[in-house]
């Protein structure tokens, strides 16, 4: 059991170090685990890449046999440890990350658990677990939330999309020598802090934020920015993760081939001495099963770590 709880972190993860984070063990007996199997079944289940994990074609396909099985009997587990009467956990998110992902998402955690209920506390302000009374924070940044409990959710990739209907009027985006034929959708926040930790158009192009005078738009809000490419104002630079779905039915397309690293991941963050621990374990492992893989994209260099939006 022990080998197949490191590979199914492992394939789901495709990194032996988040994999050991994740499980609370060292990265050497992730690795040992994942020996074993491999010798018992006498194949390689993944491909050691110079950069990165894959797996095999064999491995893939046991990999969603696992995943199954474990997410089956967990759900069974937690049916029997149950109390008859249903738990709730207030969550607090930002605005966007709650509008764009979350509340879309929610409806399958409900399906699967449907005696823990979930109240969202979507607010860009700062976060006292005790007297506002949160049980955990998801929160994009850099990790660095002292005195508290802290779990790497997701790398975000920042990719550039629009409208099908604007990128038929206006072309692709092929990057700064395209310029004038685009209008530039900006977040800009109210806050100082978010500022610094999220990446504009001028920090991925790496030109003055004057050359993109006279050809910007500006809102203070992700979800608000996203909306405003929906309309076809332009093109917007967002988190892949808060767009997936509007892809998906064709709201927006990618309107270029330019993906970036942004500066921050997401983190689920709780208080050290959690009182609900066993609905935020569940709620956290369902989180990293709904989120999208990491991706290796282009680097952008980062900037003084900044941890907003949180108070132990």
């Amino acid at each position: 059991m022990n080998a197949l709880k490191a590979f199914e972190a492992v394939s789901r993860r495709l990194s032996i170090t988040k994999a050991s984070q994740e499980l609370n063990v060292s990265p050497g007996a992730i690795s040992q685990q994942i020996k074993l199997l491999e010798d018992h079944f006498q194949k390689p289940l993944f491909i050691r890449g110079p950069r990165a994990l894959s797996l095999t074609p064999e491995g893939a396909e046991f990999a969603s046999v696992v995943q199954s099985a474990l997410t089956r009997i967990a759900q069974a587990s937690e049916s029997l440890q149950s109390s008859k009467t249903s738990r709730y956990l207030t969550i607090s998110v930002t605005p966007s990350f709650g509008v764009r992902w979350l509340i879309p998402k929610l409806g399958d955690f409900h399906a699967r658990y449907p005696k823990i209920s979930v109240a969202v506390d979507a607010q860009s302000r700062l976060v006292d677990f005790a007297a506002d009374q949160i049980d955990a924070a998801i929160r994009y940044g850099g990790g660095q939330y002292d005195g508290l409990q802290v779990d790497e959710l997701h790398q975000a990739e920042l990719v550039v999309v629009a409208s099908p209907d604007y990128i038929l009027r206006n072309g692709r985006f092929l990057g700064p020598e395209s310029l004038d034929d685009h209008r530039l959708i900006h977040y800009a926040p109210s806050s100082e802090r978010l500022s610094r930790l999220h990446p504009g158009w001028s920090d991925v192009l790496r030109i003055e934020q004057s050359a993109l005078e006279g050809r910007s738009v500006f809102y203070p809000e992700m979800h608000m920015v996203v909306a405003a490419a929906i309309y076809g104002h332009g093109l917007a630079l967002t988190e892949r993760i808060l767009v997936e779905q509007d892809l998906e039915t064709g709201a927006l397309a990618l309107a270029s081939d330019l993906r970036f690293k942004s500066w921050g991941n997401y983190y689920f963050v709780t208080p050290r001495r959690a009182y609900k621990e066993r609905e935020l374990a569940i709620f956290k492992r369902w989180l990293r099963q709904t989120m999208p893989p990491e991706v290796l994209v282009v680097a952008v260099a980062p900037r003084e770590a900044v941890s907003p939006n949180l108070s132990s």
